[in-house]
């Protein structure tokens, strides 16, 4: 495609989108496959990554937020491939988060006397301890599953990184009270 940048914006700004479509035959097999390779992502996950990169090229064009650009394929992989980073390192702190709380119940020492049921009844206890904005966070979140952007648009924050702060506050508002839960149940199992 021999379009140049401010071509390609100015066709965008008219609705004709037909410069996209061909943006993505010419590079999506390319993305996906290395994307693929490099990350070992599923083949679902690269076809996403991949619209929602050129998705975000689009946004990007339109906002003037693109000025020089020498090769859209780089830039598309590159996208593609900060994206998959991003979702993974959330997936992987989400994961790393709720295996805490599991293992704090599960695994922790204090717990070695107490049923399942007790341990359900010992999470519930902290997390009511908690006001209705952290418990409403940590349900989005660890429950429900929804990115921080979500949350912020959900519950009315500025933005994902208010959200995230919020949240990481609250969690640790929830392992101290775990903690005491905890603490105050093994003086009554003695």
């Amino acid at each position: 495609m021999n379009l140049d940048l401010k071509e390609l914006v100015q066709h965008l700004k008219r609705n004709d989108n037909t410069c996209l479509k061909t943006i993505f035959l010419e590079h999506g097999n390319y993305c996906t496959k290395n994307l693929i390779k490099k990350t070992n992502c599923s083949v679902e996950d690269a076809d996403d990554i991949f619209i929602d990169a050129i998705i975000n090229f689009r946004e990007r064009l339109l906002c003037d937020k693109i000025e020089y650009l020498t090769n859209i394929r780089a830039y598309l992989f590159s996208t593609c491939y900060n994206m998959w980073l991003v979702k993974y390192r959330k997936s992987k702190q989400h994961e790393s988060h709720a295996e805490d709380i599991r293992s704090f119940y599960k695994d922790s020492a204090n717990t070695s006397d107490l049923d399942k049921e007790e341990l359900y009844t010992l999470a519930n206890n902290a997390i009511s301890t908690l006001g209705d904005k952290c418990q409403t966070i940590i349900r989005l979140f660890y429950l429900n599953k929804l990115t921080m952007t979500e949350i912020a648009e959900e519950m009315g924050f500025a933005s994902a990184g208010v959200a995230k702060t919020i949240k990481a506050r609250c969690y640790k508002k929830l392992m101290e009270e775990a903690k005491k839960q905890l603490a105050q149940n093994k003086v009554y199992l003695s």
